[in-house]
């Protein structure tokens, strides 16, 4: 049977009809409605970066490199990536599971080095890319710069 699904639950603990009545702990305290104690949530590291976009024209691209195949994104493309620097101005804030992630944009003036690509803007879609990528191509490319939808692609 389960006591915590039908009689012993948070809201409305059944001390009464219970088979454990006589050794319940929480009932001996007289205040069964605190058990189990509510979980302390840690805090969730934040990481400060510096996105650096490299932008090409003619046609209009970003230079994006692939992440390692195990880590953090894994296998996906993003711009590069550098440590923030102290007052960096946050541009881009993205949520993960475990981890904050804040970025600074920095559009650099030299040319990019590295392994990576350019990324024409229309071949966007045809890339691995996370969410993450837009939020900072949104955030940083030129306003005029029609940048095409990437998503989730449904089947049917």
């Amino acid at each position: 049977m389960e006591l915590g699904a039908t009689v012993c639950s948070v809201r409305k603990p059944g001390c009464m009809s219970c088979p454990w009545f006589e050794h319940c702990g929480a009932r001996k305290d007289g205040e069964p409605e605190r058990y189990p104690p509510k979980k302390v949530k840690k805090p969730r590291p934040i990481i400060h970066r510096r996105a650096l976009l490299h932008l090409g024209h003619d046609p209009e691209r970003v230079w994006l490199e692939k992440q390692p195949e195990d880590g953090l994104f894994a296998g996906l493309y993003l711009p590069p990536v550098a440590p923030a620097e102290a007052g960096d101005e946050v541009d881009v804030r993205h949520r993960l599971t475990h981890r904050d992630l804040y970025f600074t944009i920095v559009k650099p003036r030299k040319k990019p080095m590295g392994d990576g690509r350019w990324g024409p803007i229309a071949e966007l879609p045809q890339l691995g890319l996370p969410s993450l990528t837009m939020k900072l191509l949104k955030a940083g490319v030129p306003h005029d710069w029609e940048l095409p939808r990437v998503g989730r692609r449904t089947s049917g």
